[in-house]
């Protein structure tokens, strides 16, 4: 899970200064990963937002990141862990849906670092981090949690032909 954030959080995230900034890359990406991960919501990297020319974050929807709903897929479907799912479909997801927001918040939370270094992900931190995340689901309100159950459905319902994308593309490029 880890890897596939590395891989993406750069683009994921527009942390890449647009052409022309004024900024240099390193202090772009410092600055914009601060706005995401210093915000008043400390689980704002996990929606579904954008950030307009004022810095202004916009919140289009809650706990919809389409970034960390492409690593649960990976994660369940693509790596083959659709095991995990057994019969509590909605909490399984909704672990792993916490696993692959902790995994994203230790990759911002690197990239926060003016030099690079990937560390194992595990540990207290990440631990917390973790349960934090589920708290906020367990906190929702009736409407949020009735929103929340159907993204978790509605992944649960593309999981399997996503995956199956991305194995088909991955076989066509090994020809």
């Amino acid at each position: 899970m880890v890897d596939f954030v590395w891989d993406g959080a750069c683009d994921a995230f527009q942390l890449l200064p647009p052409q022309g900034h004024s900024s240099p890359a390193d202090q772009y990406r410092i600055a914009r990963v601060n706005l995401i991960i210093q915000s008043a919501d400390p689980l704002m990297f996990m929606h579904n937002f954008y950030i307009d020319k004022n810095n202004n974050i916009i919140v289009h929807t809650r706990f919809k990141s389409r970034f960390i709903m492409a690593n649960v897929i990976w994660f369940m479907w693509y790596w083959s862990n659709a095991s995990f799912l057994d019969t509590s479909f909605l909490k399984t997801i909704k672990n792993v849906l916490g696993v692959a927001g902790a995994a994203t918040h230790y990759t911002l939370c690197e990239q926060e670092m003016a030099q690079l270094d990937m560390d194992p992900f595990g540990g207290k931190a990440h631990h917390d981090k973790f349960k934090e995340i589920i708290q906020a689901f367990d906190g929702l309100t009736g409407a949020e949690k009735t929103d929340l159950e159907q993204h978790l459905w509605y992944i649960l319902e593309i999981g399997p032909s996503q995956a199956q994308g991305q194995i088909l593309l991955g076989s066509d490029s090994d020809e």
